[in-house]
């Protein structure tokens, strides 16, 4: 459990700018921020592979050099969003927000998560989510 820490500034040369969650592992991060983190692949803020839940964090102005700037979440990936804002995240190709690569994505909207002002759209394969 990670509660009120930041991963800021952090890079990585292929994928996991911020923080990267293996296939097995779970996370569960409140009251957060994954802030300016840039990855030279997938998931400037985060690359999921495991079973992660976010809530009351904050995604906010990270960078991929393909897909996913503020989350990648992989094939064996569970990522489960409440009350938590994905704003400002930038992905050179694709999912500027979050891109979801075939694993599940759940945006408890109700609990007021959001996906806004990314770029070069806010999601990819995610339900519930306005591209």
């Amino acid at each position: 459990m990670l509660r009120r820490v930041k991963i800021d500034h952090n890079t990585a040369t292929v994928d996991g700018g911020g923080m990267f969650v293996d296939d097995g592992t779970a996370l569960v991060a409140e009251d957060s921020i994954i802030a300016n983190n840039i990855a030279g692949g997938n998931g400037g803020g985060i690359e999921n592979l495991g079973e992660t839940v976010l809530r009351h964090t904050k995604i906010i102005d990270n960078q991929a050099g393909n897909n996913g700037g503020g989350a990648l979440n992989q094939t064996s990936g569970t990522l489960t969003l409440f009350a938590t804002k994905v704003v400002k995240n930038t992905a050179a190709n694709s999912g500027g927000g979050i891109f979801n690569d075939a694993g599940i994505v759940e945006l408890n909207t109700a609990t007021g998560t959001t996906v806004i002002k990314n770029r070069p759209n806010n999601c990819v394969d995610v339900p519930g989510c306005a591209g």
